[in-house]
């Protein structure tokens, strides 16, 4: 009986051990190897230095020479641009398999080194190594990687000085062999922009390539020999490796995440992901980081995204009672309140104090790489001074003007306070943000991803439904006008408690934030049928151990359950149409 999948597994590995074992024996029995070595080496230096004089230029026959910028591989951005261009550059699993010997090929430049630079040059490369792991961010990762390389280095040393010469002219034919295989495993992918002219990602028989792919297909060699250069795509390849054995990435983007990118930049050119569309706007100019207009196939059997999803604009609860989260759009990053330490305070010392029954999903030092943070009120459970003090003050900050100020005194660099009805450009244009009035010292705001017009409103403690009416002739631009189907945004996160509890009336320097925290239940339910949501998400659940004169005397706080059923009873019976989604599960985008 034969094992499922083996009529399949097997010729493909024959065709991969035997194009292998092709261009190998080819080297060797020609000997061409190391004369192929270094005219290879010196064309790459060359090409390196190409990369960061004329980009532009090589861009119209090489397609992203950008990649090959030694700025562009260091840090969380680089790393993050260099998964994502892998992810597009490599969908059939042909070419796959070609670039399974990239672990063997940093060894090999390891043997390089020493025997180039003894002790000295691979303990330079070594140090280079792990410190441009360190770099992207991913500690366990990095840990992971840096041991490898010590190993590499400790064994290519022993190597050369127990074997001699002969293991240096191994590393020659390895290096240039891999190369060239790793160079034919691209002939069955699609032809990426600027290469022939082409607008997009175009399969080959589409290309109207001609004596075109000639300089393509000789830099095609080269870019892949430089490729395989250990701090390049081995550390992509390595960190894909990792995740599919079931590492969990922290602050890069994930397997899943990377692979769809890649399919939307196939779809709509290299302007769909951030990191690549900073990049081309030499290939703007030609015009070709738009798609083709006959678009691209998938490769037969390749695993392809599914249907297009109803929404682009991504969300996470960054913990159980989701009052505060991670947004994902126009490829970057937002932080939507902070609250990661505990505990916080509200009003004069003993007063009303609280810590959460379970921990956060992130620490402050454990967020991905942050683009933008918007602050919906100063109190202490959406503008956590500790938490916040441990985040970059290079972050760009929108805010509500008293957490504008509470920014500014902690030091971050770019505040805007945004009161109810001013709007600022995010992401230089990719998106926008406008904020409404909402009740006590809590605002809400309504994020737009320019590119797909979809808008998400985060209401911790409700819109104000009198100041909404009252303004419902202003001119909101696309952050807050109706579409066709009458809906004012696609995604609305409200508190739960917002239908609960009524508003207290005392002043609010009595009881600091909890002095007109809520609005009139009856106007959380007129809120979500007036913007017809395509889904509703709960948020800011509390699931809290509060303490202090104000929990045992004024406050009454129903357990987080009784919220959310409350809550999807009151928005089902006064609100039918929109899909309430309950409350999101945590550390799971949506």
């Amino acid at each position: 009986m034969v094992a499922p999948g083996l009529n399949t597994l097997l010729p493909r590995a024959t065709l991969v051990a035997g194009s292998l074992a092709l261009v190998i024996s080819a080297f060797t029995l020609t000997g061409a190897a190391p004369a192929i070595w270094r005219a290879t080496v010196v064309c790459t230096a060359v090409f390196y230095v190409l990369a960061h004089a004329i980009p532009d230029v090589i861009f119209r026959v090489q397609s992203m020479p950008y990649t090959y910028q030694l700025r562009n591989n260091f840090g969380a951005r680089g790393f993050e641009l260099q998964n994502v261009t892998y992810a597009a550059y490599h969908t059939h699993w042909y070419n796959h398999a070609t670039h399974a010997a990239f672990p063997l090929e940093a060894w090999l430049w390891f043997v390089v080194a020493a025997h180039w630079g003894g002790a000295l040059g691979l303990a330079a490369l070594c140090s280079v190594l792990c410190a441009q792991a360190f770099s992207f961010g991913e500690r366990r990762f990095a840990l992971g990687v840096s041991t490898l390389w010590i190993g590499f280095a400790a064994s290519a040393g022993v190597a050369l000085a127990m074997l001699g010469e002969g293991v240096f002219e191994i590393a020659q034919l390895g290096l240039v062999s891999f190369g060239f295989w790793r160079f034919t495993g691209h002939w069955v992918e699609p032809l990426p922009p600027g290469v022939v002219g082409n607008r997009g990602f175009v399969r080959r028989a589409d290309a109207n390539a001609g004596w075109r792919l000639c300089l393509p297909l000789a830099l095609g060699y080269l870019s892949e020999f430089a490729a395989g250069l250990p701090f390049r795509l081995v550390n992509s390849w390595l960190f894909r490796a990792a995740e599919q054995l079931g590492y969990r990435p922290r602050r890069a983007l994930g397997l899943n995440r990377t692979h769809e990118f890649a399919i939307r930049i196939h779809e709509q050119g290299w302007s769909a992901q951030a990191t690549t569309a900073a990049l081309v706007s030499a290939a703007r100019e030609l015009g070709v980081d738009r798609p083709s207009a006959r678009g691209v196939s998938p490769a037969r059997g390749e695993r392809t995204m599914s249907s297009p999803q109803p929404f682009s604009i991504r969300l996470m609860a960054c913990d159980h009672g989701a009052s505060v989260w991670l947004i994902e759009l126009a490829g970057r990053t937002l932080l939507f309140d902070a609250w990661l330490d505990d505990p916080y305070f509200s009003g004069p010392a003993g007063f009303f104090s609280a810590h959460r029954r379970e921990p956060p999903l992130f620490s402050a030092s454990s967020l991905p790489r942050i683009d933008a943070l918007v602050l919906s009120s100063a109190e202490q459970d959406h503008a956590h001074p500790q938490t916040l003090a441990k985040l970059d003050r290079r972050i760009p900050v929108y805010a509500r003007p008293e957490a504008a100020r509470l920014a500014g005194r902690l030091g971050f660099a770019r505040v805007t306070a945004l009161a109810p009805g001013e709007r600022a450009r995010l992401f230089d244009g990719g998106a926008s943000l406008l904020a409404l009035a909402g009740y006590g010292r809590n605002t809400p705001f309504v994020l737009r991803e320019s590119a797909s017009g979809e808008r998400l409103c985060i209401a911790q403690h409700g819109v104000n439904a009198r100041w909404l009416a009252k303004h419902a002739h202003a001119a909101f631009s696309g952050e807050f006008a109706a579409d066709s189907h009458g809906r004012l945004v696609d995604t609305l996160c409200l508190g739960v408690h917002t239908t609960l509890l009524r508003p207290f009336r005392l002043p609010s320097w009595v009881l600091g934030d909890a002095g007109t925290i809520l609005p009139d239940p009856l106007d959380s339910a007129a809120i979500v049928a007036r913007m017809s949501p395509r889904r509703v998400l709960f948020s800011h659940a509390t699931p809290e151990i509060e303490q202090g004169f104000a929990t045992r005397h004024l406050l009454r706080y129903p357990s987080a359950p009784d919220d959310l059923g409350h809550a999807l009873r009151a928005f089902r019976e006064r609100a039918p149409g929109p899909r309430i989604a309950g409350l999101p599960a945590p550390a799971a985008w949506l």
